[in-house]
């Protein structure tokens, strides 16, 4: 039973949450274009700090520095896997408009 308290807490938190943001937003709170700029935002941003070598992972970088010899390609591998999805958003966002 002790476990199952803070289970309905975070539960209840994000219930109210989801139907805050409904009622802010107009029923709908995930918009193709807010979407295509945030993946667009996150895109480049992993891009850039994969191809200069900066470590986005934040025990990584406490432990080892922040900048590291080369790329870090796992950062340009979710840069490059964004950016169709950020096309996608574009494509149907400005569908919409």
């Amino acid at each position: 039973m002790d476990g199952v308290v803070p289970i309905l807490i975070v539960a209840g938190v994000l219930a109210v949450w989801w139907l805050g943001l409904r009622g802010f937003y107009g029923g709908r709170p995930w918009k193709p274009l807010r979407l295509a700029f945030s993946t667009t935002a996150a895109a480049l941003l992993f891009l850039g700090a994969g191809a200069l070598g900066y470590r986005l992972d934040r025990h990584e970088r406490f432990v080892s520095g922040a900048w590291s010899d080369g790329v870090i390609w796992w950062e340009v591998a979710v840069g490059v896997a964004l950016v169709p999805v950020a096309a996608w958003f574009w494509r149907k966002g400005l569908r919409s408009i």
